[in-house]
């Protein structure tokens, strides 16, 4: 299970997620940030992972996507900051792969 928590400021917005991400809760954080997305109007967008116990592949996806949109992560404990750390480092990598030519 899933608990996904919306809390907005003038300033952020920010998802609170805790449980397990995966299928289908996947496809629900997705409806959320696609909701929010067109309302953000330059505030910051932050996902706060602290309380997430299990992340799927398809969870580290969908983190990663958000992470190509601008979302900055809160995060505790070794688990969740080495999720963040590994997905930063492909988000990182990807972005030398493509490179202009």
């Amino acid at each position: 299970m899933l608990k996904i928590s919306i809390v907005g400021t003038p300033a952020r917005c920010r998802i609170v997620l805790e449980g397990k991400l995966i299928a289908p809760w996947v496809t629900e954080l997705k409806k959320t940030w696609e909701a929010l997305a067109a309302d953000l109007d330059g505030r910051e967008f932050v996902v706060d992972v602290s309380d997430v116990t299990f992340i799927s592949r398809e969870g580290e996806n969908a983190l990663l996507e958000l992470m190509r949109h601008g979302a900055k992560f809160q995060c505790r404990g070794v688990f969740t900051k080495h999720i963040v750390q590994q997905l930063t480092h492909r988000h990182k990598s990807r972005g030398r792969d493509q490179s202009p030519l």
